[in-house]
């Protein structure tokens, strides 16, 4: 993918930098194309295309100019769905390429995403709600199918993000905020589960209310296997926020982990309260759940770590 970066400087004003200085960096760097200049006479707009892994570097290199840091000049970053010709690149021997660990989106694009989704809306309230019925029915009713929907309804994943992103950013407000948001949503699911675990419980005998999709994940040789699954999903979902991969599909594998153990644990104490004994099965199913939220947070944290994901390079001036 490829990004056009728009950077905006206006006239007559003190910057401490000059246009020539921007043209030539921009026109220098063998990452950048399709550099020109237009002059709308309060502001000149220097515009330019740069490959989505490299525009944080790109963004980086015009801060240290001067551009950006200041509120006489500022660069917008707009997504390209195609460049005609074709964008070029200058082409680099195998063994010269780079591969960087932290080649990314910019950070002000990171935040952005991810403060976008941690708010407490009544849609989150609703598609949690949703999302936490049909995973008691694909539970109860033994279908792997139906759990497997559930999953792509839950929003879980954006407090979660929230939680993570927080510490890095040293941002007190979006932690605090991403982990209420996520507290909210479990107890939420926990009710719903169990709501349909207390009331199922008078429709048949024990053994028509449990399932393999339920004993599974109330069996603690089974939390070994939850945490590298939840493990490996809160790097994905870090990496996909940081880079181009789709959320999407990493949300799925992220819920995976979070909404079936708290449900089930929900409808295990519906169950226990209603007259039935599976109190051990719902603690398995709690502890299953808390070891997999703690392992997502962990292993997003050190993914974010690892490309580099600091608050320096988020200006006070550009914040909401």
């Amino acid at each position: 993918m490829v990004r056009q970066l728009c950077v905006n400087i206006l006239n007559d004003s003190a910057t401490g930098f000059t246009l020539t200085e921007v043209r030539d960096y921009l026109v220098s760097n063998s990452r950048v194309n399709h550099v020109c200049t237009i002059d709308t006479g309060s502001s000149t707009m220097i515009r330019c295309s740069v490959p989505n892994q490299h525009t944080s570097g790109v963004i980086s290199g015009l801060e240290k100019i001067g551009v950006g840091c200041g509120q006489t000049s500022w660069i917008d970053v707009i997504d390209l769905k195609s460049t005609v010709p074709k964008f070029y690149r200058p082409s680099v021997p195998k063994h010269k390429k780079e591969f960087r660990l932290h080649d990314r989106v910019t950070v002000e694009e990171i935040y952005e995403t991810v403060d976008g989704g941690l708010h407490l809306t009544f849609d989150y309230l609703a598609m949690t709600t949703f999302a936490a019925v049909v995973c008691a029915i694909g539970l109860l009713t033994n279908s792997s199918v139906v759990v497997v929907s559930s999953m792509l309804l839950s929003p879980l994943m954006g407090p979660i993000l929230g939680t993570c992103l927080g510490p890095v950013m040293h941002d007190l407000r979006m932690t605090i905020k991403g982990f209420r948001n996520e507290i909210i949503g479990i107890h939420l699911t926990a009710f719903v589960g169990f709501l349909f675990g207390f009331f199922v419980r008078f429709a048949g005998d024990d053994s028509k209310i449990t399932s393999v999709e339920m004993l599974s994940r109330g069996n603690q040789d089974n939390l070994l296997a939850g945490f590298v699954v939840a493990f490996a999903s809160g790097a994905a979902l870090a990496l996909s926020v940081t880079g181009e991969s789709p959320s999407g599909f990493v949300g799925v594998a992220l819920a995976t982990a979070i909404l079936p153990p708290i449900t089930n644990a929900g409808v295990f104490l519906g169950l226990t309260v209603a007259g039935a004994d599976y109190f051990h099965e719902a603690g398995i199913s709690l502890a299953l759940f808390i070891i997999n939220w703690v392992s997502i947070i962990v292993a997003s944290y050190i993914m974010f770590k690892i490309k580099k994901v600091s608050p320096s390079e988020l200006h006070s001036g550009n914040r909401f």
